[in-house]
């Protein structure tokens, strides 16, 4: 198996990134995602890249009885990082126009963590998870993630190789086969446990790109004989297409767990498609496959993952309005851009009459600016201040989301201490995370109690505990733990008709296990629209709308009295709060728990008027919607303490 173009590895290439920019496209009809399963493109990748760089490097073992490790390294740095640079410099331009200062500086991180092939690692650590819609799709370089994981392997690969084949050779394959059903078997593990770790990290991917080296391994020494008449051939490679194809459309990172043993599926037919595209070139559905449109994607197919995802974050975050026109213009514009970086970076630098010095020299041109603009974006202070503050009152949410956040990681402990101290235990998603933080932030005022959030978001997932199947149970044994040590369950949650659904389960399997619990209904809701701010657009309360309006948030009386209508107004028009409350209420009252309504909070009857800020900090009490600013959970935690909540004598 020589080193000869292999026009269906080009073709397989440009079927993976059409389907990657289909699922970055995000379009829809009927309200569902078309192409849910373009996320398959990436693994595709993987297994390519594993047979090509094992084809190379086995080859030169045969060829020289040596692998060059210095030169592999040098022919890496030539295809990936001129264009890498490039595109990074590009995004940490636009993106001082296009991102918040919160924002801006995770950009700058991600951009050194990017340029240390550690992408994929600060992307699992901080939390974003790649199948997420909303902020995730406006991260300018979590693409690169997948970039990570190949030059990790890049890095680890080729010594492995240098290390069997000098001493224990005739072993390669049990070592490939034994990688390979180690990490599939970490993944489909980790599908389950670590979701997050399971989709960014090496290990759980491994298994992927093993299995192109596995596939090249046994090509090269002539472990695969498929001496299969042309019939047979073309019904394989239509099987294999059919598969690909249904996995575009069928697949759903929501819903399938990924990477698992079900990733096997539309790899195992990839793999097919290498496999009998090795030998047999001249049969009906190969020369259908190896289309010049398909090679022409496979060709430019670096450069356009790198650039369609950098513009979709830039329309994403600027004031323009995403629409199934503009994601075709992004789609194209990218496709444009793409074969120019192709032809004049990525070729240039491939081409060996250019000195590696000539690469090194384009790359430390664009590397310098990268550097020096990003570290002014993280350690400037007041990068971007300006713009985004009034009166030092952070107009986006992100400052508190991010400081909230933060406390949690910091203070949420994952068991409860050893002492007589009562045991409150709060589930439910981003509300009770509200929760935790304005019981903690105010602890000295509940000197008789732990409080520990749940890990597990949402309130489908915490009724499992209630399971007779263990089997089932998705839980670890330190989350049954926690909830067998809790005296009390406190129940807060933005409730879905799904969550009502599943709480009399709840209720019953607590009062079996003598545990208290106290539920609370959902916040009042409030207007939190979108508007154009300088080249982006931002999400803005009412409050912080008037105060940008004004420049200021020395508001008179009269202007106070009218935005408390105002919130008023829009409290009564959230008809959906009122119901699921008013049910929460009576289904709480008959089975005799105690409810917590957390509209009386803010929200007057009589006076037809919410309260929207502390007034000695001027800083508002809500963040967005409905959940609490930072100075808000103070705020909270010293109202709850007020009414005595946990208090159960009465």
């Amino acid at each position: 198996m020589k080193n000869t173009y292999r026009p269906d590895i080009d073709a397989l290439r440009g079927v993976s990134i059409i389907f990657v920019v289909l699922y970055h496209a995000k379009f829809k009809i009927l309200g569902s995602e078309l192409f849910s399963g373009g996320f398959i493109g990436v693994d595709i990748f993987f297994i390519i890249t594993g047979f090509l760089i094992t084809k190379i490097l086995l080859n030169e073992f045969e060829e020289k009885k040596i692998i060059n490790i210095v030169d592999f390294y040098k022919r890496r740095i030539k295809r990936l990082i001129p264009v890498l640079v490039v595109a990074i410099l590009i995004a940490t331009i636009t993106s001082y126009f296009v991102l918040d200062p919160i924002k801006l500086k995770e950009f700058s991180v991600s951009a050194f963590s990017s340029l240390i092939f550690i992408a994929n690692a600060y992307f699992h650590y901080f939390g974003n998870f790649y199948g997420a819609d909303g902020d995730i799709l406006r991260k300018p370089l979590i693409n690169l993630w997948s970039l990570g994981v190949e030059e990790q392997f890049y890095i680890f690969y080729p010594l492995f190789l240098i290390i069997i084949l000098k001493y224990l050779r005739n072993f390669l394959l049990p070592f490939l086969l034994l990688g390979f059903f180690s990490s599939l078997l970490l993944a489909q593990y980790a599908s389950t446990h670590h979701i997050m770790f399971n989709f960014y990290m090496l290990p759980t991917r491994a298994w992927e790109i093993i299995s192109g080296s596995i596939i090249a391994y046994l090509l090269l020494y002539d472990k695969i004989n498929l001496n299969l008449n042309k019939i047979i051939k073309n019904i394989l490679y239509l099987i294999s297409l059919i598969v690909i194809f249904l996995s575009l459309i069928l697949f759903n990172i929501n819903t399938v767990k990924h990477p698992s043993i079900i990733t096997f599926i539309p790899l195992l037919a990839a793999a097919l498609i290498i496999i009998i595209g090795d030998k047999e070139k001249n049969f009906y559905l190969f020369n259908l496959f190896t289309n010049k449109i398909f090679i022409f994607f496979g060709k430019i197919s670096y450069s356009l993952y790198l650039w369609h995802y950098l513009f979709f974050s830039i329309l994403r975050n600027s004031f323009f309005e995403e629409t199934f026109f503009s994601n075709i213009f992004i789609i194209f514009f990218s496709i444009f851009i793409s074969f120019f970086s192709y032809k004049f970076i990525e070729n240039r630098h491939r081409n060996k009459s250019i000195p590696f010095k000539t690469t090194i020299k384009f790359i430390c041109i664009f590397l310098f600016p990268i550097l020096i603009i990003n570290s002014y974006y993280l350690f400037n202070k007041d990068i971007l201040k300006k713009y985004y503050t009034v009166d030092s009152i952070n107009l986006s949410e992100w400052p508190d989301t991010k400081n909230i956040l933060s406390y949690i990681d910091n203070n949420n402990k994952k068991k409860f201490p050893l002492n007589k101290k009562i045991n409150v235990l709060i589930i439910g998603n981003c509300h009770a995370e509200d929760i935790f933080v304005a019981l903690d932030l105010n602890k000295e005022k509940f000197p008789k109690y732990n409080f520990i959030k749940h890990r597990h978001i949402e309130i489908f997932r915490f009724a499992k505990i209630f399971e007779i199947d263990k089997k089932k149970n998705l839980y670890t044994d330190a989350n049954l733990d926690l909830y067998k040590n809790a005296d009390i369950i406190l129940i807060s949650t933005k409730w879905r008709d799904e969550d009502l659904a599943i709480l009399n389960k709840i209720f019953l399997g607590t009062k079996k296990n003598n545990k208290k619990i106290v539920v609370f209904g959902n916040y009042p809701q409030f207007n939190y629209t979108e508007q154009k701010h300088r080249f982006t657009k931002i999400y803005l309360t009412n409050y912080k709308k008037e105060i940008l309006k004004k420049k200021t948030s020395l508001l008179t009386n009269i202007e106070i009295l009218k935005l408390e209508k105002k919130y008023y107004s829009q409290y009564l028009q959230n008809e959906e709060i009122f119901k699921k409350n008013i049910f929460l209420k009576n289904f709480t009252k008959k089975n005799n728990v105690k409810y917590i309504d957390t509209t009386n909070f803010t929200c007057n009857n009589i006076t037809k008027t919410c309260k929207f800020r502390i007034e000695s900090s001027k800083d508002e009490i809500y963040r967005d919607y409905g959940r609490h600013s930072f100075t808000g959970l103070r705020f909270l935690g010293d109202i709850l303490h007020k009414q005595k909540f946990l208090n159960f004598s009465n």
